[in-house]
């Protein structure tokens, strides 16, 4: 990125680029970053061991949209001689959720109490790492916006047509992307607009798709909109007129 001129001071990292040398190489380019850690290291377990039995309590409760986690922040030295932060959280929703399941799997699998005990002290359990300090209630939302951008490129892979581009010249690239990521925000802005509806933007368009218009001389003149329509109409505050001026 810095030989294409772009100059990155923060990063969101996916677990799996959690290495030594790359935390070493990103602390001496001076490049923050945010990433949630996997459970088999070694600084995984050292912070769970020390604060998960102090973790649920009414100072560390944060809420990120309808969920509550408990969240408590320990400074830690990931790598010799740079200083980060990691955040020891309990996600409540899930660790019921997986709790359930596990109570369902004992009785049909024989598991014992024991291992049930053990197995529900890793439930809805995570880590997230931090180069920087961040108020508890910020850490999570911060992180999650790599789910975003990563519905983004599903999005441009599933349903703009993105790849496979077949394309031999670099302008045809340039233009190809601009109309994939272009028809991309459409799309998610159809999702956040439907996001708490029955609708998905598939059957929203099929719906839309059926309100037909005649052309008459210079004007328009749209079909009454069948009841579909119409609370999509309001959804995206859209005001149908029955008669339109050609222009």
């Amino acid at each position: 990125m810095k030989a294409l001129g772009i100059n990155t001071k923060f990063a969101i990292l996916d677990a799996g680029y959690l290495t030594n040398e790359n935390m070493k190489e990103m602390f001496e380019a001076k490049i923050s970053f945010v990433t949630r850690m996997r459970e088999n290291l070694k600084l995984y377990k050292k912070i769970v061991s020390e604060h998960l039995p102090s973790l649920r309590c009414e100072d560390n409760l944060v809420s990120y949209n309808t969920r509550y986690a408990c969240i408590k922040r320990a400074e830690c030295e990931p790598v010799p001689g740079h200083r980060a932060y990691a955040y020891l959280g309990l996600d409540l929703s899930m660790t019921s959720l997986e709790s359930a399941k596990l109570f369902e799997r004992a009785g049909k699998n024989g598991i014992s109490d024991t291992q049930v005990h053990r197995k529900m002290n890793s439930h809805g359990v995570f880590v997230l790492l931090s180069t920087r300090p961040i108020a508890k209630n910020g850490i999570q939302p911060l992180y999650y916006t790599r789910q975003q951008i990563e519905q983004v490129f599903d999005i441009c892979k599933n349903n703009t047509n993105l790849l496979p581009l077949r394309i031999q010249s670099e302008d045809t690239l340039r233009g190809h992307l601009l109309l994939a990521f272009t028809a991309s925000v459409v799309c998610k802005k159809f999702q956040e607009a439907l996001k708490d509806t029955e609708y998905t933007p598939e059957n929203a368009l099929l719906a839309l798709r059926n309100h037909k218009c005649k052309v008459f001389g210079d004007h328009v003149l749209t079909m009454e909109a069948a009841k579909r329509a119409n609370a999509l109409y309001k959804i995206f505050k859209i005001d149908i007129q029955h008669n339109y001026p050609l222009l």
